[in-house]
């Protein structure tokens, strides 16, 4: 269902359901789940190729781009 999802929009880098977000990735899967405190690498958003943009609990590549992200938590 969600690796469907990123077939019919591939320009999309993840998406928000069940209190968790699926991240797009180059695997069997087609996503990796990003939790609370998880670093994301938002570089190259478009690429069906891209490994690894998940992070569990950390950020663990040092850029000057500003493409990285953290899922944080808003009791908004």
């Amino acid at each position: 269902m969600i690796k469907d999802f990123f077939k019919e929009n591939p320009s999309m880098l993840g998406i928000k359901a069940d209190g968790f977000f699926y991240i797009k990735n180059a695997t069997d899967l087609g996503y990796l789940i990003a939790e609370v405190f998880d670093g994301i690498d938002l570089s190259y958003m478009g690429q069906n190729t891209r490994r690894g943009r998940v992070q569990k609990r950390m950020s663990q590549t040092i850029t000057c781009s500003g493409s990285l992200g953290v899922v944080v938590y808003d009791e908004r």
